[in-house]
């Protein structure tokens, strides 16, 4: 257990013969604070994130020292006994992102919805306003801009550029 200046809670964590084991939680300068369950002195299971209130801020998982599933992140004033509304859901394959990827506004609208593979954006992602209205759309082929790209004005019309290998036009 460990204390700042003031005295308030700055981790807390165990130890077996030298080695992290067990419950580990630290605090930040807000009071935010973290859980994570440490094996043989590296994260193993499950990660929580709380703001200073109590609330859940985010969790995921780790395994043997990566990040690994589905990891989610929540908005301060909501909170998993009323309905899940995500600021950000993600999928972790070995640390990397890897899978389906979507964000929110406050107002539990989509912000943004793709796929990663590897670490890499990949495959078609939608963007959209604070309304729900698509403003844009583009797609990657592991992380390079490939094909269509529509940028939507607030109207609903959109301009169309066509992207090679990260580049439009493919020049």
């Amino acid at each position: 257990e460990y204390r700042d200046e003031d005295g308030d809670m700055a981790l807390e964590e165990n130890y077996n013969k030298g080695i992290k084991q067990g419950e580990y939680r630290s605090y930040d300068i807000d009071g935010d604070y973290k859980e994570i369950h440490y094996e043989d002195d590296k994260p193993n299971g499950k990660w929580k994130l709380f703001y200073n209130n109590g609330n859940l801020k985010g969790e995921g998982n780790y395994k043997e020292d990566k990040k690994d599933g589905k990891w989610k992140y929540f908005f301060d004033d909501k909170n998993l006994k009323d309905k899940e509304i995500y600021k950000e859901k993600v999928n972790y394959k070995e640390d990397n992102k890897d899978g389906e990827c979507q964000s929110y506004y406050e107002n539990g609208n989509l912000k943004e919805k793709g796929s990663y593979l590897e670490g890499s954006k990949n495959g078609k992602w939608e963007y959209r306003d604070e309304d729900g209205d698509m403003a844009l759309e583009e797609n990657y082929n592991k992380g390079i801009k490939q094909g269509e790209y529509r940028s939507y004005d607030i109207d609903g019309d959109y301009k169309e550029i066509h992207y090679e290998d990260d580049k439009p036009n493919g020049k």
